[in-house]
């Protein structure tokens, strides 16, 4: 689910991009980039740490 949330938003981004669009939409999307990707390897971590890897 947070990876298919974190594609999408990647495309949103890459279409911003080669749109032109402002700086200030390009870095909001950028951010929501990144939070989704700070859970998702909590995520992660958090796995490894019940699976005692």
């Amino acid at each position: 689910m947070l990876l298919d949330d974190i594609d999408k938003l990647k495309l949103k981004l890459e279409k911003q991009i080669q749109d032109n669009e402002p700086y200030e939409v390009i870095y909001k999307t950028s951010v929501e980039i990144d939070k989704l990707l700070v859970k998702y390897y909590s995520s992660l971590k958090d796995t490894k740490k019940d699976l005692n890897c």
